[in-house]
């Protein structure tokens, strides 16, 4: 094949593609108090520990 060959073999082909733009993609802004309410909505637990004056721990959870 010669180098003419190919330049019309390369030629063909480009014609046969269709150019594909794609869109840059831009991050909504996050709405004020959405993080807060995401944070309010997870459950709680509280350890207590307490100590006597002899040494011993007790411990006490709540949800």
């Amino acid at each position: 094949m010669s180098l003419f060959e190919q330049e019309e073999l390369l030629h063909s082909l480009r014609q046969g593609q269709e150019e594909i733009v794609i869109t840059e993609h831009k991050r909504k802004a996050r709405q004020p108090g959405v993080r807060v309410e995401m944070i309010a909505a997870l459950p709680v637990e509280v350890e207590r520990c307490i100590v006597d004056p002899n040494g011993t721990m007790s411990r006490k959870s709540t949800s």
